[in-house]
């Protein structure tokens, strides 16, 4: 059986102008009396025309910091400001979110052109009385299509339920001619609140992975939490691109391969999956590295496999969980043992690896230096690499220097067959 080394194988809290880290998202936004809660053509929708002179509604979304998936429930709240109406105004004509109370129980009556109605027309009459010039809103999705039903908000707090195929909330008021409004007195300003996206952190990595050529990575991913967590494991290439590799996933219905460099699975509770990528044996290897996410409490192991015709071996090897600058790893290459060595540099910017080696008694005995690309990866037999360590046994320090993150692999082979050495963190 042929030997083959490594070379062949690897609340966010949102205040209208900033961010910062939680379980949930809050922006404050300004909205015009003469704001419609959507702005299309009649050509996108034609079902929700709207007053002539209207303003874009506000607009809330991801890109505020929502995680915005379907089931979401945001939370509304008028905060201040008055809206205004009509060409000569008093502080009595100017209104709150509530909007004009002496208007009931809701203004749906065509004013002008036959397509111009106030947003309440296409309300569920169940939640009338809905005032002239309230403050009301409707979801949509990117291109601006209503998603669900309009409903009002008023003063609020009412809590919304965000809708299957919304990308944003949208605000405005219940009106049917936008350019009666005027803005004498300041804007109402709104906030509304929801789900953060999910935080994913580092879970672990694995300097090593290797598909073709004989060889197949299979990545075990295990949720030992007490709550559903979300798991993203991606793969990259020597150069810090993205690696496409052949995966099978255990739980992919129908089953069969895929060609990605990036997965993205939600893990219940105690649940697990596979991922293997093996490529054929008579196609060159592809080798890389690869980093997994997650939002909760997601780890795992790698298989390494090699296949020589009908002869095949396997080694364990579990993720790294720690995000070192140095590890030592122990190496023994006397007796025709040789050792293999992958790094991966989990930064994005480039660093040099420096390597120092030392004997069984601690004195240095060679050194050499690995250049990695921001995200990058290289696989090596460590006598070739690293000075002083041909014929010897020892340990070799790898370090990335201050603000440096590594990944470090070791593989032992004696002809044939091979096992993996792991690393101490220094």
């Amino acid at each position: 059986m042929r030997r083959c080394g490594l070379s062949c194988l690897v609340l966010l809290l949102i205040v209208a102008n900033g961010v910062s880290a939680a379980d949930r998202a809050s922006v404050t936004k300004e909205i015009h009396a003469s704001s419609g809660p959507w702005a299309v053509t009649l050509s996108i929708n034609f079902d929700y025309p709207y007053g002539g002179g209207q303003r874009a509604p506000a607009l809330f979304s991801a890109a505020d910091g929502f995680a915005f998936q379907a089931g979401d429930v945001l939370t509304i709240q008028y905060d201040s400001g008055l809206w205004c109406a009509g060409t000569y105004v008093s502080v009595g004509t100017c209104v709150d979110g509530n909007g004009y109370r002496i208007y009931a129980p809701s203004d749906d009556r065509p004013q002008g052109a036959s397509t111009t109605y106030a947003p309440s027309r296409y309300m569920n009459p169940a939640t009338y009385p809905i005032y002239l010039m309230q403050l009301v809103g409707t979801f949509a999705d990117a291109r601006g299509q209503i998603a669900g039903t309009p409903f009002k908000v008023g003063n609020g707090p009412v809590n919304v339920t965000v809708p299957a195929g919304a990308a944003q909330l949208q605000l405005g008021s219940n009106l049917y001619g936008y350019s009666d409004a005027r803005d004498y007195f300041t804007a109402l300003k709104a906030t509304v609140s929801g789900p953060a996206p999910a935080v994913m952190k580092n879970a672990g990595s694995m300097a090593q992975v290797a598909a073709g050529g004989g060889w197949k990575t299979t990545i075990v991913l295990v949720n030992s939490g007490a709550q559903p967590a979300k798991a993203r494991l991606s793969f990259y290439e020597d150069s810090g691109r993205p690696l496409v590799l052949p995966l099978t996933l255990s739980r992919a219905v129908p089953a069969g391969p895929v060609s990605a460099s990036t997965l993205e699975e939600s893990l219940a509770a105690g649940g697990s999956m596979t991922v293997e990528s093996a490529g054929l044996e008579d196609q060159p290897v592809q080798a890389g590295w690869a980093q997994l996410l997650s939002d909760g409490d997601v780890t795992g192991f790698a298989i390494f496999g090699q296949r020589s015709g009908d002869q095949a071996q396997e080694a364990v090897v579990p993720l790294e969980t720690r995000r070192q600058d140095s590890y030592v790893l122990w190496f023994d290459q006397t007796g025709g043992l040789v050792m293999g060595v992958a790094v991966a540099n989990l930064a994005p910017e480039a660093l040099n690896v420096q390597a120092t080696a030392r004997d069984e008694s601690g004195a240095v005995v060679g050194s050499g230096t690995i250049p990695l690309p921001a995200m990058g990866h290289t696989s090596f037999e460590l006598a070739a690499m690293v000075t002083g360590t041909g014929q010897a046994r020892g340990t070799v320090e790898f370090r990335a220097g201050a603000g440096g993150a590594i990944s470090v692999l070791g593989l032992r082979f004696r002809g044939g067959t091979f096992t993996t050495v792991p690393v101490i963190a220094k």
